[in-house]
């Protein structure tokens, strides 16, 4: 399967709501639909159109590396809620 193929199968994945562990701090974040939750916080959202993480707020810096783990888990880059 190509990249392509794969990458649409992984948008799929998410958008039907279902839940992802990722493989590294399986016991604090996941993906909910399009939501990035960290210590069962919705701390930021997905644009699967854009590419992007979208970071509500300020966080610590636990919850950044959980934010910017799986943006870089999707290759999706971060901004900041109302602007880069």
């Amino acid at each position: 399967m190509s990249i392509f193929g794969r990458r649409n199968q992984q948008r799929t994945k998410y958008r039907e709501g279902n839940e992802v562990q990722l493989d590294r701090y399986k016991q604090n974040l996941c993906i909910r639909g399009n939501h990035i939750v960290s210590y069962e916080t919705h701390v930021a959202t997905i644009d699967h159109e854009n590419e992007t993480v979208t970071r509500h707020g300020w966080w610590s810096s636990t919850t950044s590396k959980h934010i910017n783990y799986a943006a870089s888990y999707l290759k999706y880059k971060v901004v900041d809620e109302g602007g880069e």
